[in-house]
């Protein structure tokens, strides 16, 4: 029995020498997992101020490029369109407006009552900037007017030739 109180206190002595080594080690594993974790929080914290310095730069980023485009263009001479007024501050039906009504009814075949749809279109397409409008009532009198402007110029070309065709008529 004595031999055997003695393998177990060799085997006590053993293990508490295995205890203390193991917490030797373990302390050592607790220090780096310490020194680690602290590491580990400098990370976080760097990563986080990167994270809102690239943030803040990629959020001006927008502004910048459209302030960069607004002085790219402030430096470039852009014209202008000009803008065209269907009516003259009387409320008179403009020439060119009514050589586009006539042109439009005589020429192209649109229904007096849709030339203002069919020019705004056109315009619109186009880019033209027009002011105004006239009506289908207004469209009808243009061409009341137009009709009447063209009677007149036949009767004036009549006479006209028929003066000439008497002079070069008359015996010699």
């Amino acid at each position: 029995m004595k031999e055997k109180f003695g393998e177990l206190k060799e085997k006590v002595e053993e293990l508490e020498v295995a205890i203390e080594v193991t917490s030797g080690e373990n302390e050592a594993l607790h220090e780096k997992l310490n020194e680690l974790a602290g590491q580990n929080d400098e990370l976080k914290q760097e990563g986080r101020r990167l994270t809102a310095r690239f943030d803040s730069r990629v959020r001006r980023e927008p502004r910048k490029i459209e302030t960069a485009v607004q002085r790219a263009l402030s430096s470039v001479a852009v014209p202008q369109q000009p803008v065209y007024e269907v009516k003259t501050p009387d409320g008179i039906i403009q020439n060119w407006a009514r050589n586009v009504i006539l042109h439009l009814v005589c020429a192209s075949d649109v229904p007096a009552a849709k030339t203002w749809d069919a020019f705004s279109c056109v315009t619109k397409g186009l880019g033209i900037h027009v002011e105004g409008s006239w009506s289908a009532r207004s469209a009808g009198r243009v061409i009341l007017e137009g009709a009447l402007a063209a009677e007149e110029m036949i009767v004036e070309e009549l006479a006209s030739a028929l003066g000439k065709l008497l002079i070069f008529s008359e015996p010699v």
